[in-house]
């Protein structure tokens, strides 16, 4: 259980503060175990029957943890005029989502946002008021949530190594090796986005706004994609000889 706090970035020259808070990248919640199983020895009589049973080795390692919380950000925007472009959506801190604050929290944050620093989705860039621009004079955007976002993914991983010990020889030992990496599969997805998405605005009076391509909580990749764990199932085998 892990909890790490540090000065992020400088988002208001007026309260330095305010970068302070989660650090990026951290999982809070994080279990490695591994374990390895020696079959016992097969001490009967039958020659063909200790061949085949004895030299038997499992293992496996099983590491789970939850996903990174990140900061929520609406672009470089200058809302105090004191030269810092870091504008979080108001109400969060950094990385706070996914550590203190869920996706009902966002909606409501954003819901107060769009209420407060925007025109209209459907109004024009140029006649936007003042009111409504930070203070190098670019408009607040007005966001739009995806219908489904998160700010992570939890990443499991179930590794299991099976190994038969082979002797040619008293001195001459031969070790057979077949693994299998994330042997349930699962997605472990990663490149979550922190920035939100706003609406293009309409170009001519009484046309509408449109939705962008959403990438704000959506997945971008998975861990490790072409081998090893936490990516896509695999299996490998391999031989070892010791002399």
């Amino acid at each position: 259980m892990a909890r790490n706090k540090s000065f992020v970035n400088v988002s208001n020259f007026e309260n330095l503060w305010d970068g302070f808070g989660n650090a990026g990248g951290l999982r809070h919640f994080r279990f490695t175990g591994s374990a390895i199983y020696r079959l016992p020895l097969y001490r009967g009589g039958n020659r063909a029957a200790k061949q085949v049973l004895n030299g038997w080795q499992a293992s496996t390692l099983m590491d789970m943890s939850t996903g990174p919380a990140i900061s929520v950000n609406l672009g470089g925007f200058d809302l105090e005029g004191d030269g810092t472009s870091v504008f979080r959506l108001p109400g969060t801190r950094p990385n706070t989502f996914g550590r203190g604050q869920n996706a009902a929290d966002i909606r409501r944050l954003v819901d107060e946002y769009n209420a407060k620093y925007p025109a209209p989705a459907n109004a024009l860039l140029a006649q936007i008021p003042r009111g409504n621009r930070d203070s190098l004079g670019s408009a607040f955007p007005y966001v739009v949530l995806p219908p489904n976002f998160s700010n992570a993914d939890s990443f499991l991983t179930h590794d299991l190594r099976l190994t038969r010990l082979i002797r040619i020889r008293d001195k001459l030992p031969v070790m057979i090796i077949a693994e299998g990496f994330n042997l349930f599969n699962i997605a472990n997805l990663t490149g979550y986005s922190g920035t939100l998405d706003r609406v293009t605005r309409p170009t001519a009076a009484g046309r509408q706004p449109a939705n962008p391509a959403f990438n704000f909580g959506q997945p971008t990749g998975r861990v490790n994609p072409i081998f090893g764990t936490g990516g896509p199932r695999a299996f490998q085998v391999a031989a070892r000889l010791t002399f």
